[in-house]
């Protein structure tokens, strides 16, 4: 079956032999094409070939009385209702519809109703349904209603391994998306929690929490959007009461899809405005009404209630009292009905005789519970006592549950099987399939609880320890579920490694919720059972998910708690684990840097004293983060050299990685770009080695650039940025990815490519907003804002747009860690929009601020500054500023900047009357700028010739500098894709030529 299944979910032609009894067994299932029979040696009985035509549409459900039917009562508006939104969905339009109502008024049925009656669609393929049902006990268990969605959707067997299952997810994605589906692929195996496959898991290895929780969205949204498509969708929502926050955050963003494509969501909830479920409603009915149909379902009308007795109760002598007993009783619900006529047959107050029903004499004197519950309890207690135990102990498993499972924890000597069937008979619980073994469902979750209910607490506590135990031997990876059956056992202690399993697991996927609570139930726990390698994991899991959904307060406070918990143990270990995450964060996130010096002090001294090796390379590499950021160099320097060594000695790849790549980093802010270039080189090769990506693009996107540009190869320099950023963007590392494009827009501006410029800085902005890193954000903001301005002074709104918010993220702790270049931009672009106060405070800034690019952009920052002094008339002043900056240049070979210091050395030689050195500078910096691709430059060096040209009576030297300065300007605008952007540039840029 699960071969058919796979052949006609994936549409691979194919055949499969079997007998003739398997052929009658699965023909409900599957329409074959007969092939004829097949000699297999050996085999007595007849065996055939078939080739697979398709699945049969088969109901999830089916109500009703085993031998007593009745039509849908009181139900035909809601359906209809559901049919109109399918009908609609079917010409094009998405839906989203909530069904809402009580326990037992039919909802489930509604859906049964619907589905037969779109079967023939089904069928054909003209419409696609797919479930997912979340369960009481999974509120807490991250994407529990689409883990069983797309179990179906895929066709995944629970007996198949997780590499079987990740390549029947690889093989429908891609063909549904052949050109990135293999790149959702480990997305959607993580929210479904399946192994990715070494091959793959570099997609998903370098990831924070949120890019995870980002993908897995993606992902989804990516292949349902498909699917929708390809043919109408339907995905209904069982119990979505009970779904956990990340699925029905994951359901609200779908609800777009329903506007691109024939998608309808189905969300089945009880009407509770306090549960999360209600959001639905709310978020539908707020942004999508044009969407959106509500069905609410009330108990029966007395008529409609009258009429569902008498369908279902054919029967003959029944006492008046007896059905107003019944109706009053039920008050409109359904099921009530349902059960309280079940409970007449299992009591045997109505009896068959031949093909009538008949009402006992006894059936007068009935009292009926008051409740639901009541009703179903008293079904139960009716039971033989074995049927009644194997309900009882079926029911601590769950709503469902496999036969395998049940045997194993049964204590019972009478047969399982009669008492299944018995079960089944009564219609408390059903078959929900035979593969890879019968598994079950009991009828409706209020039957599960009274079952569940009727046990005693002690025998409650062993059978959960019984499922418990059975999990761990046969599915350990279950954690979640073997975590809840140990704390309803009250083996608290047992329960604790799971849980903390199952928190890593939903940290890993940015289910910060989920994750949150896990570790706090486990801490809870462990306050008195004391475990210190457990206690570890749930601390820092607690406190690396408070800082991803940016809670640092309560994390530095989680953080507090694990180090003196770990002082408690005496484990210098994780005391130094606590400091090191207190360092960072006291520091780099809330600026309070002398509180975080104390932490890491600390955290040196335990971890020198114990021989703690990598709790002292995390905490070099956390000493990295806080000298660099503050023009601290030579002692970040020394922390690198010194992780980079424990790396090797301890064979640990992250910190060798980390030490070799930092200090290249350090060394080029330190304008020892030689020397940089040295360690990059041994740095890419251990990296290609290990297959460590996310340091590779590094390497390649941030150092090598720079190295490139600082010797004028501009091409070398975008040639490495782009390697880095496609390396980044294949792993979905976002903050190598920020850095490269960084690069790609300064060698753009440089270039004089402005609108490229611009799009680069704005990948890179959004992907600082990804990683959540400050200077990232502030580098593209500043940088964009002056590429802009290069463009036209037009976009002055959008300048001041990026400025402002630049200089807003600057003032947080580590915002003005590139502050040395922002500075410099934003000073340049005040200055040229006629503000030199606000130019003048940047450029000091950046003079004299430690920060880690202020070497960097030292010769940028003078010439700034330059500039403002001649504006002043302060020439004296403006040359001691160029000479700085061209020593400082010249000194390190910083070639990019040779043509810029040319030109400002143009000016002061006009500013001091002397034209023919004036020209000489100009000359040179054309000179520079051509041979370097500087198209910018180039025309600024042309115009500023001319003019010294024309004023000096050269008016034909002069007109042909001009012509060349205007064809440059031409030339940089044959680079502007959007004509407005380019109508601009050409306006503003001739004007200053004149």
């Amino acid at each position: 079956i699960n071969t058919a299944a796979r052949m006609e979910q994936t549409a691979q032609p194919g055949t499969i032999q079997i007998s003739a009894d398997t052929q009658t067994l699965v023909a409900p299932l599957f329409d074959f094409e007969d092939l004829g029979g097949v000699e297999v040696k050996g085999k007595s009985e007849p065996v055939r070939a078939f080739r697979v035509l398709r699945r049969k549409a088969q109901p999830e459900r089916e109500r009703g009385i085993v031998g007593l039917e009745s039509p849908m009562i009181g139900r035909d508006d809601e359906l209809q209702t559901l049919e109109n939104a399918v009908a609609g969905l079917q010409q094009g339009r998405g839906q989203i519809v909530s069904l809402i109502g009580d326990a037992g008024l039919g909802k489930s049925r509604i859906i049964s109703e619907l589905y037969k009656s779109l079967s023939d669609k089904l069928d054909s393929s003209e419409l696609k349904w797919y479930e997912g049902r979340s369960r009481s006990y999974e509120t807490a268990n991250p994407y529990t209603p689409f883990v069983s969605l797309f179990t179906s959707f895929f066709g995944l067997a629970a007996e198949d391994s997780d590499e079987e299952k990740y390549g029947q997810i690889k093989r429908m994605t891609t063909a549904k998306l052949p050109e990135d589906g293999a790149k959702l692929v480990p997305f959607l195996a993580t929210l479904m929690n399946i192994q990715v496959p070494e091959d793959d898991a570099e997609l998903i290895r370098y990831l924070q929490p949120p890019q995870v929780h980002e993908k897995i969205f993606h992902a989804v949204q990516a292949l349902l959007g498909r699917e929708a498509q390809i043919q109408p969708l339907v995905l209904v929502f069982e119990d979505l009461h009970w779904a956990d926050p990340t699925s029905l955050e994951l359901l609200e963003t779908l609800f777009s899809l329903t506007d691109r494509g024939s998608l309808m969501l189905l969300g089945v909830f009880r009407p509770v405005r306090q549960d999360l479920a209600w959001r639905f409603h709310e978020n539908a009915t707020r942004d999508y009404a044009h969407r959106y149909t509500s069905v609410a379902i009330e108990p029966l009308g007395e008529e409609d209630s009258r009429s569902l007795v008498g369908h279902l109760l054919e029967v003959e002598d029944l006492p008046e009292k007896v059905r107003s007993l019944i109706l009053s009783k039920a008050e409109g619900n359904p099921f009530f009905v349902e059960e309280v006529i079940r409970s007449l047959l299992d009591s045997e107050l109505i009896v068959r005789e031949g093909s009538h029903w008949r009402a006992t004499k006894e059936i007068e004197n009935i009292a009926l519970p008051d409740t639901l519950t009541g009703v179903i309890t008293a079904r139960l207690d009716r039971l033989s006592e074995q049927s009644r135990s194997v309900a009882q102990t079926a029911s601590v498993i769950g709503r469902e549950f496999m036969l395998g499972t049940l045997e194993q924890i049964f204590d019972g000597t009478a047969s399982l099987e009669e008492s299944l069937t018995d079960l089944q008979r009564r219609e408390l619980i059903r078959e929900k399939g035979r593969v890879p073994q019968p598994h079950y469902m009991y009828k409706h979750i209020l039957t599960q609880e009274a079952a569940y209910s009727s046990l005693l607490l002690s025998r409650r506590r062993e059978l959960h320890r019984r499922v418990a135990e059975c999990l761990e031997r046969e599915d350990p990876d279950q954690h979640h579920e073997i975590a809840r059956h140990f704390l309803q056992a009250g083996e608290q202690v047992r329960a604790v490694p799971y849980l903390v399993e199952a928190g890593e697991h939903a940290a890993r996927a940015y289910s910060s919720t989920e994750a949150i609570g896990k570790f706090n139930q486990a801490l809870e726990i462990l306050a008195d059972a004391k475990d210190v390698g457990l206690e570890r994991r749930a601390y820092e899991g607690l406190g690396g998910s408070l800082t991803a959904i940016s809670d640092v307060a309560k994390a530095v406070e989680i953080y507090h708690k694990m180090y003196h918990s770990a002082q408690d143990f005496d484990d210098s270990p994780m005391q130094v684990s606590a400091l090191n995450k207190l360092g960072f964060l006291t520091g780099l996130v809330q600026g309070q840097f002398p509180e975080a010096e104390g932490h890491l002090a600390e955290a040196e001294r335990l971890a020198r004293e114990s021989g703690d090796f990598a709790g002292l390379a995390e905490l070099q590499m956390t000493y990295c983060y806080m000298r660099v950021p503050f023009g601290e160099f030579d002692e970040a320097l020394q922390h690198l050299e010194e992780a980079a060594e424990i790396g090797r000695n301890l064979e640990l790849d992250e910190p060798r990685l980390f030490g070799l790549t930092h200090i290249a980093n350090t060394l080029n802010y330190m304008t020892r770009f030689d020397e940089s270039r040295e360690k990059v080189l041994e740095a890419l090769s251990l990296a290609e080695q290990l297959g460590n990506k996310k340091w590779q693009s590094e390497l390649l996107g941030y150092t090598t650039p720079l190295y490139h540009l600082r010797n004028g190869d501009l091409d070398a320099a975008f040639e490495s940025a782009q390697q880095g950023h496609d390396l980044a963007a294949s792993i979905g590392a976002a903050e190598q990815e920020g850095y490269a494009n960084i690069w790609m827009g300064v060698v753009s501006w440089f270039k004089g490519d402005y609108e490229a410029a611009v799009r680069y800085y704005e990948v890179a902005l959004a992907a600082g907003r990804t990683s959540g890193l400050p200077y990232i954000q502030v580098s593209a903001l500043c940088a964009k804002g002056a590429a802009q301005l290069d463009i036209s002074a037009q976009l002055i709104d959008q300048i001041l747009e990026a400025h402002t918010e630049a200089l807003e993220l600057m003032e947080s702790p580590l915002g003005s860690t590139t502050g040395g270049l922002a500075w410099a931009d934003l000073g340049f672009c005040f200055m040229l929009t006629g503000n030199p106060e606000r130019a003048e405070e940047m450029f000091q800034n950046g003079l004299n601020t430690s920060t880690a690019v202020m070497y960097l952009a030292r010769p940028l920052l003078l010439v700034g500054s330059a500039f403002l002094a001649l504006g002043k008339g302060e020439i004296e002043s403006a040359d001691d500023l160029i000479q700085e900056a061209k020593d400082f240049a010249e000194e390190r070979k910083m070639k990019h900047f040779y043509p810029l210091l040319a030109l400002v050395g143009a000016n002061l030689s006009l500013a001091r009357g002397d034209s023919s050195e004036a020209l000489d500078f100009f000359e040179r910096a054309e000179s520079l700028a051509l041979e370097m691709g500087m198209r910018g430059f180039a025309w600024q060096a042309s115009a500023g010739a001319a003019g010294v040209l024309s004023a000096s009576g050269q008016s034909e030297a002069g007109a042909a500098k001009k012509a060349k300065a205007v064809a440059m300007v031409h030339e940089i605008a044959g680079l502007f894709q959007d004509e407005s952007l380019k109508a601009m540039y050409l306006e503003d840029t001739l004007a200053k030529i004149g």
